[in-house]
């Protein structure tokens, strides 16, 4: 049986294509649109990932990419989940080699970004969420990839991955979002443009650097930080930071010499944080034209 083709995609520097095996048919169009803001036009054979069940077994799906088996799993949906972090692991371990690639998440307004450095679980992706839908442009959820000459952070326009603990915090995107065999039970994986027509940015200027940081139950708090204690906060949230630390210290040093803002944010309910955000940074385009 033929498979089934889902398309040929680009995250930042790990360009691949997606094929499903014809049993798999019903997740391919929910495929093609999750991956959507990643599409790249063209022809030439790419590395390419095949979704397929495991020979003998009625339930059992596997993951390959060309010739290498990336591992088995007991559905369908979490295989699906499997495929969409392989592209994200090879898309940071690939792109970190030779650029600035920070752990963060990424909006911008005005062609002016602000980078959101975090470690896993500190509710960046959910900030961006909320910013995005709350008229800020989206670049990522997951790295900012900057360059410089001139200094530019690059979009990484992947779906949202948004956490069960976090949907009912965005109930009007639960209409929305393509349940991927069973994986979305799990964690949302969301187009920008799901949340906001015309939502991507491809490149800005950084204008701000923000650590944001969970507190529950807390009021959100916004303090300055200086470009010293700035600095070791984002190392930490520096992929590949060993390969070679002298020229990531220098990049940084760029990076945060060039921004007018560098500061923490103690994150509360939505609603508060999105607003102190927007007081300190100045109000989203949307918000101000009402």
């Amino acid at each position: 049986m033929t498979a089934r083709w889902v398309g040929r995609f680009a995250a930042l520097q790990h360009r691949f294509a997606v094929e499903v095996d014809p049993r798999g048919e019903g997740i391919v169009e929910d495929l093609r649109h999750v991956l959507a803001p990643l599409w790249q036009e063209g022809s030439g054979r790419l590395p390419t990932y095949r979704l397929g069940p495991v020979p003998g077994d009625n339930e059992r799906w596997q993951l390959d990419l060309d010739d290498e088996r990336v591992g088995e799993r007991p559905s369908l949906g979490h295989a699906v989940a499997m495929l969409l972090w392989h592209v994200n692991y090879q898309a940071i371990q690939r792109s970190s080699r030779s650029h600035l690639l920070l752990h963060a998440g990424v909006v911008a307004r005005n062609g002016q970004a602000v980078i959101l450095p975090a470690s896993m679980e500190s509710g960046k992706a959910t900030l961006v969420t909320a910013l995005v839908e709350r008229g800020w442009d989206y670049l990522s959820d997951e790295a900012a990839l900057v360059t410089d000459d001139p200094l530019r952070v690059h979009a990484y326009p992947k779906p949202l991955s948004i956490d069960r603990g976090s949907h009912g915090l965005f109930p009007e995107v639960s209409a929305r979002v393509r349940d991927l065999a069973g994986c979305a039970a799990r964690q949302w994986h969301v187009p920008a443009t799901d949340l906001r027509a015309h939502s991507i940015a491809s490149a800005a200027r950084p204008a701000a650097v923000v650590f944001p940081q969970h507190a529950p139950n807390q009021q959100p708090a916004w303090a300055p930080l200086a470009r010293s204690q700035a600095m070791v906060r984002a190392a930490n949230c520096t992929f590949q930071w060993d390969l070679d630390a002298p020229a990531r210290f220098h990049d940084l040093g760029r990076l945060l010499r060039g921004v007018e803002h560098c500061a923490t944010l103690q994150t509360g309910p939505l609603d508060e944080t999105t607003a102190l955000m927007e007081t300190m940074l100045g109000p989203s385009p949307s918000r101000a034209s009402r």
